[in-house]
């Protein structure tokens, strides 16, 4: 078995899910969490995610889980089981209790723009 960031390295896991999902993809995100996969779940809410999902699965069905090259249509906990331990992930959780495992699939913030300096005060109420 892989440590979990090997495995992390090797076998990213993204879960493809939809917002009006139904508890397939609660039960998807439940199962990842409690044994502490770091994952990115992706909503396929917008046509390009959708069409990205197509490409991935060669279906708009939802959830829809990869780990590494291994694509699974739906939802069976024995198949996401099986498919996070052939992926070398550990078989239970390593995180602190509270902890979260999932990341957002959003895109990166535009960088910061640069600060302008302080104006200087004017007027004839300034400290002097």
């Amino acid at each position: 078995m892989l440590f979990r960031s090997q495995a992390m390295k090797a076998n990213p896991v993204k879960l493809y899910t939809f917002s009006g999902c139904s508890a397939a993809c609660k039960d998807a995100k439940a199962l990842l969490d409690k044994r502490g996969i770091p994952y990115t779940e992706i909503s396929v809410d917008t046509p390009d995610k959708r069409e990205e999902l197509k490409r991935v699965s060669g279906d708009t069905n939802v959830p829809v889980l990869v780990v590494g090259a291994v694509v699974k249509q739906g939802y069976e906990a024995s198949m996401y089981h099986a498919a996070l331990d052939e992926g070398g992930y550990p078989k239970s959780s390593q995180l602190l209790p509270g902890q979260q495992a999932r990341q957002e699939d959003k895109p990166a913030p535009p960088p910061a723009a640069a600060k302008a300096p302080p104006e200087t005060p004017k007027g004839p109420y300034l400290p002097r």
